[in-house]
């Protein structure tokens, strides 16, 4: 398998773009848990699939992503329900740790969908951690997909990081494909327990099996194909 593309590939782009909004997001507004003007930050907002979503319901959405052509692509979905001015205002082009001047407490929702992995490093995968902490109200809850080390791209294990709990390298096909960190389940939940939240819900390891492009959209064997295992949760910050 070759790299992963990079996340300003106009493919990459579509491909996130094009797909619908996380089942379990949709689940928990269908249920109602959302309240009456809530507030949602939506970290690697991808393709914009969520906070078009949410925005056409009249939530009220912060989207981030690291990615210019991924913020550009979101802004273009929200632009027919708020306007260019808003829609620039509601997406913005940073990283997890560009967020300190967000104020506490302000959000009842974060999604963190198959974002905090790309991290870095362990420290920083703790402050984006601790900044989903801060940013979250009392009560309020996030909503998290994580890549467990369990899986094999391609068919290849990950190779740990020397000298690190949680650190592998290898999902590009390559050892020198940016590291990632990566949790099993109790590991996940025990880094968000530090920060304050604890499960809404018991949080589950989901295996898919993967095609050569690594996106999860193979159903028949190949020598190339391997399993992705995502860690879904779903976390709440207690109430002061």
């Amino acid at each position: 398998m070759g790299r992963m593309p990079s996340w300003d590939d106009p493919d990459t782009v579509a491909f996130f773009r094009d797909r619908p909004p996380d089942h379990r997001l949709v689940a928990l507004v269908e249920s109602g848990a959302l309240p009456c003007g809530a507030r949602v930050l939506d970290l690697g907002c991808a393709g914009g699939r969520n906070a078009d979503y949410l925005t056409a319901l009249d939530v009220d959405v912060l989207a981030v992503d690291a990615s210019a052509a991924m913020v550009a692509a979101t802004r273009a979905r929200l632009v027919p329900l708020l306007g260019a001015a808003e829609a620039e205002r509601r997406v913005r082009h940073d990283r997890v740790d560009g967020l300190a001047d967000l104020p506490h407490a302000a959000f009842d929702l974060v999604l963190a969908l198959g974002v905090l992995q790309h991290a870095g490093s362990e420290a920083a995968f703790d402050a984006a951690i601790a900044t989903v902490a801060r940013v979250l109200r009392p009560g309020g809850a996030v909503l998290v997909a994580h890549f467990a080390p369990s899986s094999r791209p391609g068919g290849r294990e990950l190779t740990p990081v020397s000298g690190t709990a949680h650190t592998f390298v290898g999902w590009g096909g390559s050892d020198d494909a940016a590291p990632m960190v990566l949790h099993e389940p109790d590991g996940l939940d025990a880094a968000f327990a530090a920060h304050g939240l604890v499960p809404a819900q018991p949080t589950q390891r989901v295996e898919r099996r993967t095609g050569p492009d690594d996106r999860g959209t193979a159903s028949e064997p190949h020598p190339a194909w391997g399993v992705r295992a995502t860690v879904n949760a779903h976390y709440r910050r207690a109430a002061d």
